[in-house]
């Protein structure tokens, strides 16, 4: 269990609990009656506490669902919801509850709205520790005139698509075969897909093996072409 003091003690952990430092009344709101810090503060404790890939996945989620929020009221991403997130870290990196750690540090390098859930996150964050680059998630495929789809990841350097697949990502014949024809054509317009699934995630030797020989597929395609 985690827990934050408001008064001037400091922070104690055991087997069971963990109470981080004291923290001041601007960091703390109220949630259905319940006193907790802002969203930010708790993405970047986990950072702190937990280390970077769980930082990640929460402060993408804390990004999206204010992305998400500006969308609804304003029809763009960037907006006072997003602002908000961002001014919200921004103190507390000048403030003296934040440390800016090293995971703190590679957490707000990495952070990124666009991710649409953990997995994506996740495969987002191994991409970058097996040296990958910074992949863009929710990369648009398209040609001059169409656009074929919206994928989960791209790599920064070659024409491979990383794909994550929930195990609720597809619910019939129907839709495994509309996946199929989309990936066809992603396939047709010069790019190489990878599809990962929890279990990929816990190998990364498997990763890099199936990122690696997508690479040399695109790069070879890109020699006869």
């Amino acid at each position: 269990m985690h827990l934050v003091r408001t008064d001037a003690h400091r922070g104690r952990r055991d087997a069971t609990i963990f109470v981080h430092g004291p923290v001041p009344g601007w960091a703390v709101e109220e949630v259905d009656g319940v006193r907790v810090v802002g969203p930010a503060l708790a993405a970047l404790q986990v950072a702190q506490s937990c280390g970077p890939e769980a930082g990640i996945v929460c402060l993408d989620g804390v990004l999206r669902r204010a992305e998400d929020q500006d969308l609804h009221d304003m029809g763009q991403r960037h907006g006072p919801s997003r602002a908000s997130v961002i001014e919200q870290v921004d103190r507390l990196l000048h403030s003296s509850i934040m440390a800016r750690t090293r995971h703190v540090s590679t957490v707000l390098d990495l952070m990124d709205g666009r991710s649409q859930s953990v997995g994506e996150s996740r495969s987002r964050w191994l991409l970058h520790l097996l040296g990958f680059g910074r992949a863009t998630p929710q990369f648009e495929v398209r040609d001059r005139t169409t656009l074929y789809g919206v994928v989960d990841l791209k790599l920064a350097d070659h024409a491979v698509i990383v794909e994550f697949d929930g195990t609720t990502k597809y619910t019939g014949r129907g839709d495994l075969l509309a996946e199929k024809r989309r990936e066809d054509q992603i396939r047709d317009l010069g790019y190489e897909v990878v599809r990962l699934t929890w279990s990929d995630l816990a190998h990364p030797r498997l990763v890099r093996q199936k990122i690696l020989a997508a690479i040399a597929r695109a790069q070879a395609r890109s020699r006869v072409g």
